[in-house]
């Protein structure tokens, strides 16, 4: 292991690549961490990348510290656009992986002193520093937005993408409009969170800002919008309608191509699977809510019957993930740290178990609007009685199983289990 984390400070051959890569689909979770250290060394990642493509799913499951490097916070809010390079198809609402690294490379260049600044910034940071994420990412976010548009194609774009030169106006282009509403975005997300309605007015303000500075990237900003925020659809239809004419009929076209590929990508194999299972639990529920959303983008009421179908079928899979992750969550996240007896109960290990429960709930809350609410309701039972089996100590009191069995199955139930309780 340390030969290859010295040899991939600058470069891995392809053989190396190509045998790893299949080792690697067996690795065990423990594992994960170190072998992300020797990925995250690689100074010229190309084909690297695909090193970490069998264990993704884990790797969002685990959610491990990842370094913040420059283009890891540059294009975290344009995720969703990101697909893999052999996937990307020119006239799509998407990113390709490979580009990532070259537009990266053209915006430090755009930004001169303020991307050295942004570096000092994230130097021998995380991807778990949060605050720091929310101080320094606005500062590449604009700066990107800013300087993508004029940017020329970097020496190496043809030999590291794999894609024409002609290719880099557009996907820059495009991924500057993104990047110029990204601030926009999270501001209507926080609003959401409380309860606040989706202004129209700002939906049209966004539209009309990116059609009149690159109407092409129209599809892009959409599909970026609905992928975080899918219950923006109403409100961009409004908006939509309220502009009118020839540019509301160019807009609705692209809102429909973003809507149908980001439901065509889930529908794709593995599409819903990977999205529900390549989820920490604690974000599960909202994953689940988000999806469910997503599909009633295009579920309006006038989806032909053939739409209707898919979106049926994608239900029935969803359903089935839902309940694979729920199984995952509730063996690994809760039950085997509950039940080992080697464990020893702290306030570290009482709050996994909460965040767990709080997982599992918001998890079946949303399950059940794909699935069976007995299921899930029978699953929560039967864990709340795994729960009242454990002994009490000083260390993991009738409290701490009361709150856990509150979290899990509601006020009912946790006062059941004071009422159960000896004299």
């Amino acid at each position: 292991m340390p030969a290859i984390m010295q040899t991939s400070r600058d470069w891995m051959p392809s053989a190396e690549l190509a045998a790893l890569h299949d080792t690697l689909a067996r690795v065990d979770d423990e594992k994960i961490p170190r072998l992300l250290e020797i990925v995250d060394a690689v100074q010229r990642r190309g084909a690297s990348d695909e090193l970490i493509a069998p264990f993704r799913t884990r790797m969002a499951q685990l959610r491990p510290a990842r370094p913040l490097r420059f283009t890891r916070l540059l294009f975290l809010p344009l995720n969703p656009l990101i697909v893999p390079s052999a996937a990307w198809e020119a006239k799509a609402p998407s990113i390709p992986r490979s580009a990532l690294g070259p537009m990266a490379e053209a915006v430090r260049a755009g930004m001169g002193t303020r991307a050295a600044t942004v570096d000092e910034m994230i130097a021998g940071r995380t991807t778990h520093d949060h605050r720091l994420v929310a101080e320094a990412g606005p500062l590449l976010w604009t700066g990107a937005a800013e300087t993508l548009p004029q940017a020329a194609a970097p020496a190496l774009w043809a030999e590291t993408t794999r894609l024409p030169v002609g290719l880099f106006g557009a996907i820059a282009g495009n991924a500057a409009a993104a990047f110029s509403q990204v601030l926009a975005l999270q501001t209507w997300r926080a609003e959401a969170e409380t309860g606040s309605a989706l202004r129209t007015s700002a939906m049209q303000n966004m539209l009309l800002e990116v059609h009149r500075l690159r109407p092409e990237a129209l599809s892009v900003v959409q599909a970026l919008v609905l992928a975080r925020l899918p219950q923006a659809a109403g409100a961009l239809r409004r908006a939509i309608a309220e502009i009118g004419g020839s540019v509301a009929v160019e807009m609705r076209t692209a809102m429909e191509t973003a809507a149908a590929n980001l439901v065509e990508r889930l529908e794709a194999p593995s599409g819903i699977e990977t999205a529900i299972l390549a989820t920490h639990l604690q974000d599960a529920g909202a994953e689940v809510r988000r999806l469910v959303r997503l599909m009633a983008c295009v579920a309006a009421d006038d989806a032909n019957a053939a739409w209707r179908r898919r979106l049926s079928g994608m239900r029935q899979r969803l359903d089935a993930s839902c309940r694979v992750r729920f199984t995952l969550g509730l063996q690994a996240d809760f039950l085997r740290i509950l039940e080992d007896p080697a464990t020893q109960p702290d306030a570290s290990l009482l709050r996994r178990l909460e965040e767990g429960a709080r997982g599992l709930r918001e998890l079946a809350d949303e399950a059940t609007r794909v699935g069976s609410p007995t299921l899930y309701t029978g699953l929560l039972r039967d864990t709340t009685e795994a729960i009242k089996a454990v002994g009490v100590n000083r260390d993991f009191t009738m409290a701490d199983k009361v709150r856990l069995v509150e979290i899990l199955a509601g006020p009912d139930e946790a006062w059941s289990l004071l009422e159960d309780r000896p004299s």
